[in-house]
């Protein structure tokens, strides 16, 4: 059981973590001519609004998973949740287009979700 729940927890994170991915780069797309700040914003704050929703996605999954590992995942997913509420509760752009991405990221380096998923897949193996 433990096995197959990790599983369908990982597969569960790759799509969550491609569909916010996908919002970042709708957003983005209204940066280019003409630029649209408005609707910039608009797509960030979906983005953040799913990773503020990202706790209860997981419940479903802790159950099988060992006390340890469910501990783990949901220290990782409760911290990502709170970034992106406080990014939201004060409206900066800024912060909610950083979100997920570690203060030393560089572009091609795994978001924070992907380092989860990273992990996750070795602690299956």
């Amino acid at each position: 059981m433990h096995n197959a729940t990790l599983a369908n927890l990982i597969e569960m994170l790759r799509h969550f973590n491609d569909s916010v991915q996908q919002l970042e780069s709708e957003a983005k797309s209204h940066l280019k001519e003409p630029c649209d700040s408005r609707k910039y914003q608009e797509k960030l704050e979906l983005r953040a609004g799913r990773i503020i929703c990202l706790p209860d996605e997981i419940t479903s999954y802790l159950p099988g998973l060992s006390p340890d590992m469910a501990e783990m995942v949901v220290k990782y997913i409760d911290e990502l949740s709170q970034d992106a509420m406080q990014a939201k509760e004060i409206g900066s752009v800024f912060y909610m287009s950083c979100l997920l991405y570690p203060l030393d990221h560089k572009a091609g380096d795994p978001n924070e979700l992907e380092m989860l998923i990273d992990k996750l897949r070795a602690l299956a193996k």
